[in-house]
C-alpha cells in the first residue's frame, strides 16, 4: 500500500485506523490522523517482513501508541513521524529494526521495546516523557529485551533520553541533551532489583541534563569512550538500588571524558573499575568512591587506574567509607590532589602522581 503527497487516512469509529494481521506486506508515504481518543494508527500482530515508511502517524493520545507491534518479527519501520500518542513507535514482544524516525510529544516513549529484541539507529526523539525506553514487559520481568541503539538524538524530554530497563544491550554513538532526568539511565526492574540490565555504552555523548549523564542502578555493563558534560548531577554515576544497597551495580568505566558536571565520576555501594578516564573543571570531585550513611555496612570496592582529574573544584579522588585500590592516577590542579580517605576507607595507593606526565 504506497500513498502520494496528500493521500490521508481516518477512522471515525473504534479500534485502529489501519490493521496488520498474519501479513506481509508494505505500507509507505501515507498519513494518518486519529479522531478519537485511545486511537491506534497503525497495528500491527502476528506477522512477519513487514515494512512502514515514510508514514506520517498522528495519535489519539494514551494508553495506545501511534504505530504498535505486537508478536511480530523482521519488523522495518523507517523514516516515519509518529506523535501525540502514549508511545510514538511500539515493539511488544517482537523483533525490528526502528531507522530514521521523527518521535515527539508522546505521553510515554519516543520508541518503546518491550520484551523485544532488535536495533533502532539514527532516530530523533523529543518532547516524550522518554527518548528510547528498553525494557522487559511489565507482566514477564522474566523476558527482558535485547537491542542495539546507535546514532539517536534524544532531546528535550520529560525524563531520561534512553533508558534500559531490566534488560541487555548495546547503545553506540548516541547523543542525549537537554534532559529533564538523566542523559542514559541502565536501571533494573524497579519492583524487583533481582533483575538487572546489563549494557555497554561506547561513544555517548550525554550533556545539560537535569540528572546524570550516565547513570547505573543495580545493574552491570562497560563505559566507553563517552563524553559527559555540563550535566546538573554527576558525568557518570553508578548505584545501588534504591533503597537496598545489597543489590550494587558492577560497572567497567574506561576513557571517559567527564567535564563541568557536579562530580566526573561517581560509585555509591557499588563495584568496578575505572581506568583511562579525564574528568576535569567539575563543580566537587573529580572521581568519588562511597557509600551511604544508611548503608555501611555495603560499601563500594573499586580499582581506579590511570585516571586523570584536574582542575576540580574539589578533590581529584575520594574514598569515603569504602575500599578499593588507586594506581598510577595523575590529580592536578585541584583543591587536594593527594589521595583523599574518609570514614574508615582502605585503599591501597600505588604511584600516584600529582603533577601530569
Amino acid at each position: 500500500l504506497i500513498g502520494t503527497d496528500g493521500v490521508l487516512l481516518r477512522q471515525d469509529g473504534a479500534g485502529p485506523i489501519l490493521t496488520i494481521t498474519e501479513s506481509d506486506c508494505q505500507l509507505s508515504k501515507i498519513s494518518f490522523s486519529s479522531t478519537r481518543e485511545r486511537q491506534i494508527c497503525v497495528q500491527i500482530t502476528d506477522s512477519k517482513q513487514v515494512l512502514v515508511s515514510e508514514c506520517q502517524c498522528d495519535g489519539g493520545g494514551v494508553p495506545h501508541s501511534a504505530i504498535f507491534v505486537e508478536r511480530s518479527q523482521q519488523i522495518t519501520i523507517r523514516s516515519c513521524t509518529a506523535t501525540g500518542s502514549s508511545n510514538g513507535i511500539a515493539l511488544v514482544s517482537s523483533h525490528g529494526e526502528v531507522i530514521g524516525n521523527r518521535c515527539h510529544d508522546n505521553a510515554q516513549g519516543g520508541i518503546l521495546f518491550a520484551s523485544s529484541t532488535g536495533r533502532a539507529e539514527a532516530n530523533e526523539c523529543w518532547g516524550n516523557a522518554l527518548g528510547i525506553a528498553i525494557q522487559c514487559d511489565s507482566r514477564t520481568p522474566e523476558h527482558p529485551s535485547d537491542v542495539t541503539l546507535v546514532g539517536n538524538h534524544c532531546q528535550d524530554n520529560d525524563g531520561a533520553g534512553i533508558v534500559f530497563s531490566a534488560s541487555t544491550g548495546q547503545a553506540d554513538q548516541n547523543e542525549c541533551w537537554g534532559n529533564q532526568g538523566n542523559g542514559i539511565l541502565i536501571r533494573c526492574f524497579p519492583e524487583s532489583p533481582g533483575h538487572p540490565s546489563h549494557v555497554t555504552l561506547q561513544s555517548n555523548r550525554c550533556h545539560a541534563n537535569a540528572g546524570a549523564g550516565i547513570r547505573f542502578l543495580a545493574s552491570t555493563g562497560l563505559v566507553e569512550q563517552n563524553e559527559c558534560w555540563d550535566n546538573t548531577e554527576e558525568g557518570i554515576r553508578v548505584h545501588c538500588a534504591p533503597e537496598k544497597p545489597d543489590y550494587p551495580s558492577h560497572v567497567t568505566i574506561r576513557g571517559n571524558r567527564c567535564h563541568e558536571n557536579a562530580t566526573g565520576i561517581i560509585f555509591i555501594c557499588s563495584t568496578g573499575l575505572a581506568e583511562q578516564n579525564e574528568c576535569w573543571s567539575n563543580k566537587h570531585a573529580g572521581i568519588r568512591v562511597q557509600s551511604v550513611p544508611e548503608a555501611l555496612a555495603h560499601p563500594s570496592h573499586v580499582t581506579l587506574r590511570g585516571n586523570r582529574c584536574h582542575a576540580n573544584a574539589g578533590r581529584g579522588i575520594i574514598f569515603s567509607a569504602s575500599t578499593g585500590r588507586a594506581e598510577q592516577n595523575e590529580c592536578w590542579g585541584n583543591q587536594a590532589n593527594e589521595i583523599s580517605t574518609a570514614g574508615g576507607s582502605e585503599v591501597i595507593v600505588y604511584d600516584h602522581r600529582t603533577s601530569p606526565s
